[in-house]
């Protein structure tokens, strides 16, 4: 309904779980890698908790996806299910033939001889069991029976439980306190920070196709932070309707007044707030923002350590922000003028003759076979850009660091939209350690890291040249 409005080519925010706008930040990743890795070390069985929303599932498909190829996976999908039944579960998703007509005697011996087979291919199994804390107790007391399945060196079958915090309350059952004893590491899914949101929706639209400036209001993007409790399902919600509410107001940014209605239509507003009207609302969820935001709802976190050899929360490696995917590729060279080659700054040079060098080598790696992966983004506006262009590269950037700026002014709406980027990385880590390193000055403009743009993935033309007194950025 709104996707042409904002020049989306999908939906940014369904809760259907699709691994292709899988958000690495919230420590994600960092999980995923502690997981795959943990399987492939051989580990006979891991667990996943997390709260309603948090991304289980989406975690464990986006695990199923990037497994290596020596691996079988069994998705367990419908886990009320009865313990005499999960082996034929997972002997029926493996492709034995005719389990269904064998005694569960019979079937747990061919299953296991099946087994041996695959481990002697040099294949693994793994059993992906979404929604554990649903499954009964004697279901649970089955999985166990199942992690015994090994060779003298090596598990037979590995096994992965994803589940709220009931799950938790579950293996605290004395009936299953074996299964608690052989989970080898522990992983929570925290919510997520208010910043990580804001990024979260900004990484979102620009995997579904949005090139503009940025939609969403400062303060918005804080109060979907407090009102979704840090949890993205209702993230997804929230900004799915404000989209709405903002297309049917006639508005191309998202405003807190958007946000409010999202939330109060998804009661997920205090029914006390929700008699509150005009002024009242924007006065209170002012004051929301600026106190109660700040502290990140610790009482709504996850807290988690270490302790019998599992790993609890894996260590934080977060994006600082998002990775832009490249736009449609459209053949832009017509439109790039060359210019002469500049050298190297030594010293401080007038603005002009700064601006056309640092045009100048932009213009060169971007026509470079050898173009990098990443970069970090850190300024991007349209319109009157002029002064806060001067003011970031005389005040904010150190002298030291200016050879490593990129800038292109790109032609967006019969306008120009203009892209200031530091540095040029080969790995995604350089350039979070390069972010990491960023003085404190460059931070105040929420620096995050970026595909390193390609010539002809520009969508309307590069302009490399700025006016010297243009207000406007005029070509």
């Amino acid at each position: 309904m709104y996707y042409d409005n904002f020049g989306l080519l999908r939906p940014p925010f369904q809760i259907t779980p699709d691994t292709s706008l899988f958000f690495p930040d919230g420590d994600r990743q960092a999980i995923l890698e502690g997981i795959a890795y943990a399987l492939q070390k051989g580990e006979g069985m891991l667990k996943v908790v997390g709260e309603v929303g948090s991304g289980k599932t989406l975690l464990s498909r986006r695990l199923e996806e990037t497994l290596p190829d020596r691996f079988s996976v069994v998705y367990l999908i419908n886990p009320v299910i009865a313990a005499r039944d999960i082996l034929l579960a997972i002997a029926t998703e493996l492709g034995l033939p005719g389990c269904e007509r064998l005694s569960p005697l019979e079937l747990q011996s061919a299953l296991q001889h099946y087994l041996m087979q695959l481990h002697a291919e040099k294949r693994q199994v793994v059993v992906i069991i979404d929604e554990a804390q649903a499954m009964p107790l004697q279901a649970l007391e089955e999985i166990r029976l199942l992690g015994n399945l090994e060779t003298a060196t090596s598990k037979l079958l590995q096994i992965v439980l994803f589940g709220q915090p009931e799950l938790d309350q579950h293996l605290d059952d004395p009936g299953v306190r074996q299964i608690k004893e052989r989970i080898t590491h522990h992983f929570v899914l925290r919510p997520f920070s208010s910043q990580e949101i804001r990024n979260y929706l900004g990484f979102r639209l620009h995997q579904t196709g949005y090139r503009g400036p940025e939609i969403f209001s400062y303060l918005a993007g804080r109060l979907i932070s407090l009102f979704s409790r840090g949890l993205l399902r209702r993230v997804n919600i929230i900004a799915d309707k404000s989209f709405l509410a903002a297309f049917a107001s006639h508005s191309d940014r998202i405003r807190v007044e958007h946000i409010w209605a999202a939330a109060k239509d998804s009661n997920f507003i205090p029914r006390q707030l929700t008699m509150l009207k005009g002024g009242g609302v924007v006065l209170l969820l002012l004051a929301m923002s600026l106190v109660l935001l700040p502290r990140e709802l610790p009482s709504l976190s996850l807290f988690a350590g270490t302790g019998g050899g599992g790993i609890y929360a894996a260590e934080h490696v977060g994006t600082e922000g998002y990775i832009l995917p490249e736009p449609a590729q459209v053949d832009t060279a017509p439109l790039i003028e060359p210019t002469p080659a500049v050298e190297p700054a030594t010293g401080a040079l007038p603005m002009q003759q700064l601006l056309d060098q640092r045009l100048e080598q932009t213009r060169k790696l971007l026509a470079s076979e050898q173009r990098p992966a990443f970069s970090i983004q850190i300024l991007q506006a349209k319109g009157s850009y002029k002064g806060k262009l001067e003011r970031l590269l005389k005040e904010e950037i150190p002298t030291a660091l200016l050879d490593e700026i990129y800038i292109y002014p790109l032609r967006h709406n019969n306008g120009t939209l203009l892209t200031v980027l530091y540095g040029a990385f080969d790995s995604f880590a350089e350039a979070q350690q390069r972010l990491q390193a960023l003085p404190a000055v460059m931070h105040r403009s929420s620096p995050y890291i970026r595909n390193f743009p390609k010539q002809h993935a520009l969508q309307d033309g590069l302009v490399l040249r700025l006016a010297e007194h243009s207000g406007e950025g005029t070509l």
